[in-house]
This record gives C-alpha cells, structure tokens and sequence, in this order.
C-alpha cells in the first residue's frame, strides 16, 4: 500500500510536470505563430536545428526542407554574403551589434529579396552551459520600400525647389536686364530718328550718349 501511495505520488507529479510543459509548448507555439518575427537555432558548429513557422513563411521554404540543408548553405542565404553562422558570428563580435539588430538580406524562394534586421543571443541551459545560437529575423521589406520612396519624393521636393529658386533668380535677372536694355534701346532709336530728320544738334547729343554710356555700365 505503501509503495503504491508512492507511486500515486510520483504519477501526480509527472503528470503535473508533463502538463506545465505542454502548456510552455503551447504557449511558445502561439506566440512563434502569432508573432511576425522568425527565429531560427543552430548549434555550436554552425548546423541549423531549428526554424519557426513564421520564418519558413518568410522565406517561401519548409521546416524540413531548410533542415535538409544543415551542414550546409540554406537556399535563403545569398550566396555572395559568404557563410550565414560566420557572418552572425562575426556580428556577435562586435559589441552590441546583435542586442540593437544587423539589417542583411535573405533571397525567397521565389528569387525575390527580403530586407531583415536580425539579432541574435547564445542559446544557453539553465547551468548557463552554451549549446548553440539563435537568432531571430524581422522582415522590414516593406519598411524600407516607404523610406526609399520617400526618400526620393524628399529628392525630387529639393529639385522642385531649387528649381523654383533658379525661377526666381532668373525672373528677377531678366526684370533687372530688360529694364536698362529697354531704355539703351529707346534712347538709341531716338537718338537716330532726330539724327535721320537733322533734327538734334552736335551740343544735344552729347547728354543723351552720356546717358546711355551710364545705363551701360549700370
């Protein structure tokens, strides 16, 4: 009776045990599913143990199919940014760089490129033993798109406005031009038409070039 009172006990305890870690699963399942973010794990040599669903949906590629690729290069990586675990590795050096997030690309399985910030921290037991990293990828595609549009609406409202200056300053160059050139022209016209008709003699003709040599040099 005895040995069964025990073995009632330490049913009840697993049993408690196993439903606090089906409710962890369940709850770490929501959140991956629910959450935009996708995480992936590998171990300390660099082989991919883990990707969540909202990662695969990211990249266009299934769990097993990215998984097939351990050891290896996985199809999302570009291939001219090298190695993907050397390359977070290398971020990991850099103090910080992975807590405030690295911005890279990844390639979906249609061919099209994603913009990402990734970031990323050791994958560690509770003993604080490293097994491994993970890492985790927001796709910011979207994001970057708007910042590139309205960058270039931000250019072409600088263009408008410089253009709309040089308006300006060529309005203002054309008013300041056609006013003195007018009046060269008036006073050369009739200076000519008394000249034609012997109209002006040589004592009136001196203040009127005079005139004209000011509006000249103005």
């Amino acid at each position: 009776v005895l040995a069964l009172f025990f073995l009632w006990c330490d049913i009840a305890r697993r049993q408690r045990a196993e439903w606090q870690l089906q409710s962890q699963l369940a709850l770490r399942t929501a959140m991956e599913r629910s959450a935009p973010v996708g995480l992936r794990a590998w171990s300390l040599d660099g082989r991919l143990l883990y990707a969540s669903e909202a990662f695969c949906r990211m990249v266009g590629w299934t769990e097993p199919a990215l998984l097939a690729h351990a050891g290896s290069q996985p199809p999302y990586w570009p291939a001219g940014q090298g190695n993907e675990f050397a390359w977070l590795q290398a971020c990991a050096a850099q103090e910080g760089a992975l807590q405030s997030g690295v911005p890279t690309m990844l390639q979906h399985r249609d061919g099209h490129m994603l913009d990402v910030l990734v970031q990323g921290a050791p994958l560690a037991l509770a003993n604080g033993r490293a097994i491994g990293w993970l890492a985790s990828a927001l796709d910011i595609t979207e994001r970057r798109r708007v910042e590139r549009l309205a960058a270039r609406q931000q250019d072409m409202l600088e263009a408008s406005g410089r253009l709309v200056a040089v308006g300006e300053v060529a309005s203002t160059l054309a008013h300041e031009l056609n006013q003195p050139l007018g009046a060269l022209s008036s006073f050369a016209n009739g200076l000519l038409n008394r000249l034609q008709q012997q109209s002006i003699t040589l004592d009136e003709v001196g203040p009127v070039v005079e005139r004209m040599a000011r509006i000249a040099e103005k």
